[in-house]
């Protein structure tokens, strides 16, 4: 199956100093449930923002703008915002306007707004239609190689895992307890031994757009 992206200038989120603080405002995450949708399938869109007042949460966009091409529709509802993916006739007339193969998935990118404490924040979001995807699966951590409970208890040297990690897997880790050493891999160290207590997110994407997290209270002892 060929897939083609579709490319127009949309501007992310810029990283602040430390990027995995989470005292700052920044879109964290974009996930569309499914990340892929077959013909008259029906996505949810969830972001996941936090800033310096209320920390990680599911924030409500103020707007999502599809750029291009036409016959894609994104609305607002009393559930959230939601993606309609184009029936199959629909789509391959998308798939012909723009010159594409007619087995090609369409990947169309999605510019979203979403408010925090300190102003709007924008994202961009890929979406594919034709073929159906799946989400990640929420990741489970390990501590010094062991499961976690119902919180991460470290300390200053420990290790911090996602559990069977999947080299074809990305992973960004964010916290508010201290400094972390390899918060783009599938493991971190914390690097602040008074760091004391606040909480610990990991962001797992996949190569198809597909998006999970896990967020944990976390306290790291000296």
């Amino acid at each position: 199956m060929k897939r083609i992206v579709l490319v127009f200038g949309l501007v992310g989120c810029a990283d602040v100093p430390q990027p995995f603080e989470l005292e700052h405002a920044r879109v964290m995450a974009v996930r569309t449930e499914p990340p892929a949708l077959a013909p008259d399938a029906v996505g949810r869109i969830d972001v996941l923002v936090t800033d310096a007042e209320r920390g990680p949460r599911l924030a409500e966009p103020s707007a999502i703008v599809v750029t291009a091409p036409a016959g894609i529709e994104v609305t607002q509802t009393a559930a959230g915002w939601e993606v309609q993916s184009p029936s199959a006739d629909e789509l391959a007339g998308v798939r012909a306007s723009l010159g594409f193969p007619a087995d090609a998935d369409v990947i169309v990118p999605l510019a979203i707004t979403v408010e925090s404490s300190e102003g709007a924040l924008a994202a961009q979001k890929t979406i594919a239609f034709g073929t159906a995807a799946a989400n990640p699966s929420a990741p489970t951590l390990l501590v010094d190689g062991a499961p976690m409970g119902d919180r991460v208890e470290a300390r200053a040297d420990s290790s911090v895992a996602v559990a069977a990690p999947v080299a074809e897997l990305s992973y960004r880790w964010f916290s508010s307890v201290g400094d972390l050493i390899g918060y783009t891999t599938s493991a971190v160290r914390f690097d602040d031994p008074s760091a004391g207590e606040g909480l610990l997110g990991v962001v797992v994407r996949d190569q198809a757009g597909g998006v999970a997290w896990m967020i944990t209270p976390a306290e790291v002892a000296p």
